[in-house]
């Protein structure tokens, strides 16, 4: 492993490690620290390099990426620093409109504050969140005026669970509530360029969403129109429930399968226009030039997607793939993958805590583990041996691998796992990657010209063809198993398992397993609460003698 060079694999590891300590502080740390000690490491390494001290060197470079991952999370954090709202309160609110998200039972906004009544300047968020009931014919872009209750985002509901404020901290959301009087226009604010950027994307966004919901009505167009634009509040909660219960809720959560297959698309599309001309494919890098493209493309999918947390991180891993391209080198390769979780957490050390980044990296650590070529196996005497057989047995293979790979994380955060997530990918993403996504694409491409309805009509055939398969998978019994909470500790040793199997490529890895079972019976040992309390102490349950929660 040493020899394949395997150790770099583990740096972003030390860098999460580094951020992990960050956010187990019980203080905020100061910056110098963390900093001086990665430049002593550092200074370290080099001097251990120059004596061809290589055990040593290697120490002071995992103990100079521990430290560096310290620092990046407390300059992140730093950085990040906005007013909170320290307590509840009714009033009179001005606010720049950045976001409009369609729900049900209602709109919810994302305000850019401009000004609140009776908060001074220093006191007031940057950002809030609202629900509104009635704003129609609001559009992002707009300045409003409206009596809104305000409250400080909220606290984990446990210990160890989803803690909101710590994530709207890091999206400058100072607030969140619901407006209670009507909303009424007010003078043009001066927003930052940003949010202008922001609303000016938002409102294509919307437009577009309508007009696939439209076109093809139903639950089936809302879930079309949020596979497109990531607008995801249309979907009724009963697709959304057979959605997960069948484990494809990801496909409508424009993240890594949705950059893939547009990066896919656009690479594929330019190579193949190209390659009709003979002289362009024989002597000039169409390939390169189609990687370019493609690199364009994604980002340009992302902008429009909303730019949100998870289309970043896969934008990222995209773009570092497209870019070997460009290199010529290995387009899927761990190291890539390395290199792509070491710019994410450079950027935003405090997407390491969330069920997002844990997931899409396992998954794609998994799936290049399990078809990675082992050392020592030399094509000079022949194709590898023939362990995948047939498309089928890989998407199998891929589907379960990734699964595996994905439960700790979604037993530890959603306390739940679907059974049966094999058979609904498996059946579904044919649909996605072959109909669905060329429909998705060429709808866009239609829509300035406004031929794009007959586009939307055919999409929505595979959208409820995916949803024939997700309604079918959730009325098996048994789809959804639900888990009881567990601790930290357990999802520590099940991530370092999923470390060890898929970096290690030599026998060593299969002490992984050991990790694992040391993980699953923590889990499944982990003490359960004979009470819980809300935050405000008006709510509480007590654990009865069969062992349910009384309200």
């Amino acid at each position: 492993d040493i020899e394949q060079r395997r150790l770099f694999l583990w740096l972003p590891v030390c860098f999460g490690a580094g951020v992990l300590l960050y956010f187990a502080a019980d203080r905020e740390p100061s910056l110098w620290a963390p900093a001086a000690s990665a430049a002593i490491s550092a200074a370290a390494a080099r001097a251990a390099w120059r004596r061809n001290a290589i055990g040593v060197f290697r120490i002071f470079i995992a103990a100079a990426v521990l430290f560096a991952g310290f620092s990046a999370a407390v300059g992140r954090t730093q950085r990040a620093g906005a007013p909170f709202l320290k307590r509840t309160l009714t009033a009179e609110t001005v606010a720049y409109v950045e976001n409009i998200d369609d729900h049900r039972a209602g709109k919810r906004l994302l305000l850019r504050v401009v000004s609140i009544e009776g908060l001074a300047a220093s006191d007031r968020p940057d950002r809030i969140r609202v629900t509104a009931r009635a704003a129609e014919g609001l559009e992002a872009g707009a300045t409003i005026r409206a009596k809104m209750r305000l409250l400080p985002p909220a606290r984990p509901s446990e210990p160890g669970g989803y803690d909101f404020a710590r994530a709207a901290y890091f999206q400058g959301i100072g607030a969140v509530g619901n407006v209670v009087s009507r909303i009424e226009p007010a003078p043009a604010a001066a927003a930052p360029w940003v949010a202008r950027i922001n609303a000016w994307i938002d409102r294509g966004r919307n437009a577009l969403t309508q007009r696939i919901a439209h076109v093809i009505g139903g639950a089936d167009g809302a879930v079309a129109a949020s596979l497109v634009t990531g607008k995801r509040g249309l979907i009724p909660e009963e697709a959304t429930d057979a959605l997960r219960a069948a484990g494809i809720y990801h496909v409508v959560s424009i993240s890594g399968l949705h950059m893939v297959l547009a990066a896919g698309l656009f690479l594929w599309t330019l190579r193949a226009a190209l390659a009709l001309s003979p002289a362009l494919a024989l002597h000039r890098p169409i390939k390169k030039w189609a990687a370019g493209f493609a690199v364009l493309g994604v980002v340009a999918y992302d902008a429009f997607a909303g730019s949100e947390v998870a289309t970043e991180r896969s934008l990222a891993m995209i773009l570092v793939i497209l870019v070997a391209v460009l290199l010529d080198r290995p387009a899927l390769s761990m190291r890539n993958l390395a290199i792509a979780a070491l710019i994410i957490l450079a950027l935003e050390p405090e997407q390491l805590l969330g069920p997002g980044f844990q997931m899409s990296f396992a998954a794609v650590a998994a799936m290049i583990g399990a078809f990675e070529r082992r050392p020592g196996l030399d094509m000079r005497d022949g194709p590898p041996p023939p362990r995948i057989r047939s498309a089928v047995t890989a998407a199998l293979l891929t589907t379960l691998v990734a699964g595996l790979a994905t439960d700790p994380y979604s037993s530890f955060h959603f306390h739940r796992i679907s059974l049966y997530g094999i058979i609904g990918n498996t059946l579904t993403l044919p649909l996605v990657e072959f109909l669905v996504m060329p429909a998705a694409v060429l709808g866009v491409a239609a829509g300035p010209f406004g031929l794009d309805a007959p586009v939307w009509t055919v999409m929505g055939w595979g959208i409820s063809g995916m949803m024939a398969v997700a309604r079918a998978v959730a009325s098996l019994a048994s789809a959804t198993r639900q888990f009881p909470a567990f601790g930290a500790g357990a999802l520590l040793w099940m991530t370092l398992a999923i470390l060890w199997l898929t970096l290690w490529t030599t026998p060593i890895r299969w002490a992984g397993l050991g990790f694992a079972a040391l993980g699953l019976m923590l889990a499944a040992s982990a003490p359960r609460p004979v009470a819980m309390a809300d935050a405000q102490g008006r709510t509480a349950a007590v654990r009865n003698a069969p062992g349910a929660l009384d309200v």
